[in-house]
């Protein structure tokens, strides 16, 4: 993973991590049978049972056409292992004290008995800077605004967040009707890796929910993606092994998406909502804790504690080398749970809130999509047939969000 930092020499890819890398591109092989033997005896224990856990993850149908979507996924991660964004010793070492500090800080501050509120109320956004933009067949708005976040002077990612220059300034891409004021909104928020027009229109159907369902689209850019980015990669420096930065990453997230729901708002936007896929689910799974105006809120194939993700992605060799350095503790639990879903109870209500996951999910995992149900008291969940790279294309999820959509009073 990353290294966050701009200003921080490359480490060295050495001959075994190399090596390391290339075994790596192996492993997908073994997790795929390890998956296909866990669901088939799932799957056979669940049709010989008398009823049915309403509270358990439902068995999956492995055809060959999910295992070859699974396998998609399992090499998507693979691919992102590389050699070049593992952690160094040093970088364990100073993300260690880091942790230690943070810990300490967000103690003493309060935060952590009440991740509530480590989230400040942002000021209201008033005039942001709004351009014409286009695609081919489509026009939309570039909204961007001087984000304004920045973290608690004494904390120990502070100068090294605020260094990143093209992340201070946030954007967004806005599809609305004339008049548009009379329609309701929806707020969606993407995926690790996006955070560009063409991606984020066409991975989230923009032009069926504006055009179709006639409702305003507004596409809030995360930190450190598209036009944020601070290297090549869009959100390479967001999604690190540095825990300081992760926490960083969505607390400004949720920031910006507060300046942009007080913005819809200010245009005469009395309903609205919000739509979040994987790490953009992470976020809305945020903001339900905190916006209890919200008229709904999706949460897609989401994540909700990224400790378990690791634990789930991380090589072997760098899951040890985590625990040694205590990234992988209880104290690292504590300050991953100020940007964590589950740190936060719910204050939108339950008939308002949605859930949808794949059950062939390599990445984000059915567990995770799990964890969130039960903390948000059991909502409505829908549990596809699929992977988790498949929600762009599958049409049964659009289904579900149009059934959100319809019962929160949206359409």
């Amino acid at each position: 993973m990353a290294e966050a930092g701009r200003t921080q020499p490359a480490p060295r890819i050495g001959a075994s991590a190399i090596l390391s890398y290339v075994g790596g591109l192996i492993t997908p092989a073994p997790r795929l049978v390890g998956f296909a033997i866990t669901e088939g005896r799932r799957a056979r224990i669940a049709n010989g049972s008398t009823g049915q856990d309403s509270a358990a993850i439902p068995p999956l149908r492995l055809t060959p056409s999910l295992l070859a979507l699974a396998a998609l996924d399992e090499w998507t991660v693979a691919v992102m292992k590389t050699p070049g964004r593992m952690p160094t010793t040093e970088g364990f070492e100073r993300v260690t004290k880091e942790v230690g500090a943070a810990h300490e800080l967000y103690a003493r501050r309060g935060w952590i008995a009440d991740p509530t509120s480590f989230h400040p109320r942002p000021p209201l956004l008033d005039a942001p800077s709004i351009s014409r933009s286009r695609l081919p067949g489509v026009g939309f708005e570039h909204l961007s605004f001087e984000s304004g976040y920045e973290p608690d002077a004494q904390d120990p990612g502070h100068d090294r967040w605020l260094s990143y220059e093209a992340n201070r300034t946030a954007h967004a891409w806005v599809l609305r009707h004339r008049y548009g004021q009379d329609r309701p909104w929806v707020v969606c928020l993407h995926a690790f890796g996006m955070g560009y027009p063409y991606v984020d229109l066409w991975g989230f159907r923009a032009m069926w929910l504006h055009r179709v369902l006639g409702l305003n689209v507004v596409f809030p850019i995360a930190p450190l993606h598209g036009p944020r980015r601070i290297g090549r990669l869009s959100g390479a420096a967001f999604m690190t092994y540095n825990l300081v930065d992760i926490v960083h990453g969505f607390a400004q997230a949720v920031w910006d998406v507060r300046r942009v729901l007080d913005w819809i708002r200010a245009q005469g936007g009395t309903t609205v909502g919000l739509y979040g896929v994987s790490m953009g689910a992470h976020l809305a799974g945020i903001l339900a804790g905190l916006d209890p105006d919200l008229s709904f809120v999706l949460s897609a194939f989401p994540t909700c504690n990224l400790t378990d993700l690791f634990i789930e992605h991380g090589p072997r060799n760098l899951r040890k080398r985590a625990e040694e350095h205590g990234l992988i503790s209880e104290e690292a639990e504590d300050v991953h749970r100020l940007v964590s879903p589950l740190g936060l109870p719910a204050v939108v209500p339950t008939e308002r809130l949605f859930i949808c996951a794949g059950l062939a999910d390599r990445m984000a995992t059915p567990a995770q999509a799990h964890k969130l149900w039960l903390h948000w008291g059991m909502p409505r969940i829908a549990w596809f047939n699929s992977n988790h790279v498949a929600f762009m294309w599958r049409g049964e999820v659009g289904g579900f969000v149009q059934e959100a959509l319809q019962t929160s009073g949206l359409l």
